[in-house]
């Protein structure tokens, strides 16, 4: 195959043909696994699609498009609310081919294998893991890394021609300010990826001592905040019916940034996805990419994205990677599109060496590259098939039936809170229970909303707003009007642990100190919703990594081992710390626990925290 200047036609039909199959490919795949349920990482997409919950300044873009998918009358709310995931998959695909097709013109010219290749590149991300992984959620994490993508491919744009020079100026102003809207509802759905992209696009000129115009800086400005304005004040709007106002949309407007740490975990991240191959390929094309000065700029946005994921990028918990999958993404697109570039380098040098089989030799690495996708696709479709699918509403159904009616729940761990708040939001359970999320009782909407259904909780919220935390006596008062469960806190006295029965998804606490006895048939009587659930999940080892489910029943665990210990209930330990074992989460704690308790055979013993904390707001 020659890689030569084909004909335009034929040239001009595989390009568009490629295309399509980089966007239909992933979307109809994305389409095809999406779940019918709401799990753990879905909740707190599902509340701000739906119920306008502010979640910061960010996911705002997916917030609208939810708001549309919401009105489909398909399938269940969860899956509607996912396709906003799927259809990010698919502008990932075709934003990476586009990419992939401007850079390998730029290199060399469109040749015969530039859409293959391109589309090669394109579907090495979108089938991976991580595209997979993201497209069977609800959120907007794929959306922003295609709106990223498609941000990055429109400052690309050749200059247009114009028969009058009023023309040209108007059509580049029109340029300008569409561009700037791009960037906003990037910036609005990831503030992390849409900064990270501005700035090696701003580097990129810089290093050659190029300015855009002023003319075209200031349309920029104003397609950016026209829609940052237009969208942002629109949900606040909407949100006032809601009880909820500027102040908590704009509280905290940092939240986006809590996705990031100083825990490198990037580069293991790219070697599971891509391969080794692939990232030796990557690593020669972005030395090429920097020696050749036509693709410098390139190089510069590339090194950028991967340079701010590989010090910053978190690993993937059991929560996905929240708002760093974004930028993970667009990191990942990066690596294959030089990837891509390595691979024409090297077929074009083959070429070069005019052998009996070298226009033969040229279509290998291709095919290197198909394979490398099926391998990939088929390890992505075995990572979303062992994911807990479906353990979270089973989950939820097994704790709200140890509920007694009309109770109420004071909860500190986010994903209890949105748990119980997209039950109620999607499937209608419990409507009678209240659900008070401590740290975020400081927000007024939200206060006034808890009293209006229920006035007994006016001295224990006058408490928290004063002195952070309640008391015995008003706990009590509480619980002596509705039944009250509650997540201990690890400062919290004696006098009020003692008012704790430890059942096995909930802490109630009781109007009365509780006797031991009382505790012990609690802990371990009371235990069949969550046998029924232990059955359902994976075997302790046999899946991978432990799932949200399991890591959250190890810290209800370990809450129930703390609060017994504390207590001096030494009798009710081992059951608990063997049950605790058979988890497989935080084994290293389940064991300095184990060697405490056997040090110490009698009395309180204070247990260590549990590694694995509460999930904040």
């Amino acid at each position: 195959m020659d890689v030569s200047r084909t004909p335009a036609r034929s040239s001009q039909r595989l390009l568009i043909l490629s295309g399509w199959a980089a966007l239909l490919g992933p979307l109809l795949v994305s389409l095809w696994g999406l779940g019918v349920g709401a799990d753990w990482q879905d909740d707190e997409a599902l509340l701000r699609g739906v119920a306008l919950v502010p979640t910061g300044l960010s996911g705002i873009t997916s917030t609208w498009l939810a708001q549309l998918f919401w009105m489909l009358p398909v399938g269940g709310g969860a899956l509607r609310l996912a396709m906003v995931q799927a259809f990010g998959v698919g502008l990932i695909g075709l934003a990476s081919f586009v990419l992939g097709v401007k850079l390998l013109t730029r290199h060399l010219g469109l040749q015969s294998l530039t859409p293959l290749l391109a589309l090669c590149g394109s579907l090495l991300v979108t089938l991976g893991t991580q595209a997979r992984l993201e497209s069977t959620s609800a959120g907007g994490h794929a959306l922003a890394a295609g709106l990223m993508l498609a941000l990055w491919a429109a400052t690309l744009r050749e200059p247009q021609p114009a028969t009058k020079e009023r023309a040209g100026f108007a059509l580049e102003l029109n340029s300008s300010f569409a561009l700037g809207a791009l960037a906003g509802l990037t910036l609005l759905e990831s503030p992390i990826g849409a900064l990270t992209l501005l700035l090696g696009l701003a580097i990129a000129p810089a290093m050659r001592r190029q300015s855009p115009s002023r003319d075209d800086a200031v349309a920029f400005t104003l397609g950016l905040l026209t829609v940052v304005l237009v969208l942002t004040l629109g949900l606040v709007l909407a949100g006032h019916e809601r009880l909820v106002g500027l102040a908590d949309w704009l509280a905290p407007p940092w939240r986006g940034l809590a996705g990031l740490s100083l825990q490198p975990a990037a580069l293991g991240a790219w070697f599971q996805e891509l391969g080794p191959w692939a990232l030796l390929l990557a690593a020669g094309g972005g030395v090429w990419a920097w020696m050749r000065p036509a693709l410098r700029p390139w190089a510069v946005v590339t090194s950028t994205l991967l340079a701010v994921d590989l010090v910053f990028g978190p690993a993937r918990s059991e929560l996905g990677l929240g708002a760093a999958a974004p930028l993970r993404l667009a990191a990942l697109a990066s690596l294959t599109l030089l990837a891509m570039l390595a691979v024409q380098s090297l077929s074009l040098g083959v070429i070069r060496l005019r052998g009996p089989i070298a226009k033969l030799a040229t279509v290998l690495p291709l095919l290197f590259l198909a394979t490398l996708v099926l391998v990939n696709a088929d390890d992505a479709g075995f990572a979303v098939e062992r994911s807990e699918r479906g353990a979270a509403e089973r989950f939820t159904d097994e704790a709200l039936a140890e509920l007694a009616p009309n109770s109420v729940l004071l909860l500190s761990d986010a994903r209890l809170t949105r748990r119980l708040w997209t039950a109620r939001l999607l499937r209608g359970q419990r409507p009678d229970l209240l659900v008070v999320p401590m740290p975020w009782l400081e927000r007024g909407g939200l206060t006034q909303r808890l009293l209006e259904g229920e006035p007994a909780l006016v001295p224990m919220l006058r408490e928290v707003l004063i002195n952070g935390r309640p008391s015995e006596f008003s706990l009590s008062g509480l619980a002596d009007q509705r039944p009250l469960a509650v997540e201990p806190e690890s400062s919290w006295e004696r006098r009020l642990l003692e008012h704790l029965t430890p059942y096995p998804f909930w802490s109630h606490f009781e109007a009365q100190t509780v006797g031991r006895s009382d505790r012990r048939r609690a802990a371990l009587e009371q235990r069949t919703g969550l046998t029924r659930l232990r059955a359902s999940l994976p075997a302790s080892g046999a899946a991978g990594p432990p799932g949200a489910t399991q890591v959250l029943l190890a810290r209800r665990l370990a809450e129930q081992l703390r609060l017994l210990a504390s207590l001096g209930d030494r009798e009710t330990l081992p059951p608990l710390l063997a049950e605790f074992a058979s988890l497989g989460v935080a084994s290293d704690w389940g064991q300095s626990a184990e060697r405490l308790a056997t040090q110490k055979p009698k009395g309180a013993l204070q247990l260590p925290t549990f590694p694995l904390d509460a999930v904040t707001y």
